[in-house]
């Protein structure tokens, strides 16, 4: 059982290095990440070229840009996915050494998703409790069902499209138990 990263990229590629670093520094290694570029540029040979070696990274292109937030690219990414529980993020976001740590052992049949605290930049870099609200929660500290994520997709072409498949998902499916990990493992920017 493994956690998938979707993680949509555009024009970036030194924002991907560090968020595949974060990845990459992982104290628990029962993850993949699958970088979907929009659009089709050389400028990602060189991140493609250092994690070659890497078989949790894969890369995948798309016809764009698309310019919906990564939208296009994270609907691209439920709909091949292969692990059991995903977290859709962006290429510029930082993750906690501990972060797949903190998650496993919570990942089981009965739970719904889980969610941890996080800091968001929008904010100055405010340390953010996350709750199933608004501005409270992001895509990116939100780790849910793989068989359950891809029967949504993130339809509305702008920013706030994260928050609704959020809202969607939890409404959908009420089955199970929602956790939220009290500690600080997710940088959103």
């Amino acid at each position: 059982m493994a956690i998938e990263f979707i993680i949509p990229t555009w024009n970036r590629p030194n924002n991907l290095m560090v968020m595949l670093s974060c990845l990459v520094a992982q104290t628990n290694s029962e993850w993949k990440a699958h970088v979907i570029i929009d659009g089709t540029t050389n400028e990602y040979d060189k991140v493609k070229q250092f994690y070659a070696d890497d078989n949790r990274i894969k890369f995948s292109h798309i016809e764009g840009p698309n310019n919906d937030w990564g939208h296009t690219a994270r609907n691209y990414g439920l709909d091949n996915l292969t692990e059991e529980w995903v977290v859709m993020t962006g290429d510029d976001n930082y993750y906690a050494p501990v972060f797949v740590n903190y998650f496993m052992p919570y990942l089981k049949e009965d739970i719904k998703f889980i969610y941890c605290n996080m800091v968001h930049n929008n904010l100055n870099y405010f340390p953010v409790k996350s709750t199933l609200d608004f501005g409270r929660i992001d895509i990116g500290n939100f780790v849910s069902k793989s068989k359950y994520a891809k029967t949504i997709k993130l339809n509305t072409k702008d920013y706030n499209a994260d928050w609704l498949w959020i809202k969607e998902y939890h409404e959908k499916f009420r089955k199970g138990k929602t956790l939220s990990i009290e500690q600080i493992l997710y940088v959103h920017n």
